[in-house]
């Protein structure tokens, strides 16, 4: 092992400090060392002459620091077109066996979700290439954050904004999502999710902050006029069930949540 002068911002540095140093026990100081906070008198060829306490939380305080940087670097937040939709672009690590990915970092996310888990994951296959599904999204108590991630195939996949005094009401926002891409998209409350297949048996998962629930469910016509969604291909296949989803009233001016 190697300690040495590192290159740390002053404010790193000092933050900290005078807790670290006042934790003595039988005149043990306690410091970093391989990560760990260790009592340098347990080992014998460190000389506590020679750690000057500011080292050491220097040495303790930049390991935190580049710990949390590591960890939030395997998935970014990116902000979109809509405040609160947010497309998730991973990192994934690459080796000789294969690749290891994030799907899911609270570290990342804590800013950007209010909610107390992951209480449903949910799992879709849609076969025929130009199929859509949309636009869902539960209201009241079961409003929900979704977090949708594609494993296989490829979509196109659209985010509408139907929030009330929302800046962006009635916009909508599209990500192509594919297992190539490394990207997921969180899709806050209030608005709805919907998507349309690029290629044939594309496979979706679906992160859910609430339970299912059929008597908070509701539903908006994918060609709804006043949104618009420019659909990349032409339509193919769609259930009965989104088929009776209506246009939105020419009054209607979006939910409270």
């Amino acid at each position: 092992m190697v300690v040495g002068i590192l290159s740390i911002p002053i404010s790193l540095m000092r933050q900290g400090c005078s807790s670290l140093i006042a934790q003595k026990q039988k005149r043990n100081l306690v410091g970093c060392l391989d990560g760990k906070l260790v009592k340098l008198s347990e080992k014998p060829w460190i000389g506590t002459r020679n750690f000057c306490p500011e080292l050491i939380c220097m040495i303790t305080r930049w390991s935190r620091y580049w710990n949390s940087k590591r960890i939030k670097s395997a998935m970014k937040a990116n902000k979109t077109t809509i405040q609160g939709v947010i497309e998730l672009a991973r990192a994934p690590k690459l080796d000789s066996r294969g690749a290891f990915q994030r799907l899911y970092c609270d570290d990342t996310l804590t800013t950007h979700l209010s909610f107390n888990g992951i209480k449903q994951i949910n799992h879709s296959v849609t076969s025929a290439v130009g199929a859509i599904r949309g636009m869902h999204m539960q209201l009241g108590a079961s409003a929900e954050y979704k977090i949708i991630s594609c494993v296989s195939g490829e979509v196109f996949d659209v985010a509408l904004d139907l929030r009330r005094n929302s800046q962006t009401f009635l916009h909508w926002h599209s990500v192509l999502l594919a297992p190539e891409n490394h990207n997921s998209i969180l899709i806050p409350p209030g608005v709805a999710h919907g998507f349309q297949t690029l290629k044939e048996n594309s496979e979706l998962l679906y992160l859910h902050s609430e339970n299912y629930s059929p008597r908070h469910e509701f539903g908006v016509s994918f060609l709804e006029p006043r949104a618009n969604i420019k659909w990349p291909k032409p339509v193919t296949e769609v259930s009965k069930r989104d088929l009776s989803f209506k246009n939105l009233s020419d009054d209607f001016l979006g939910y409270d949540l």
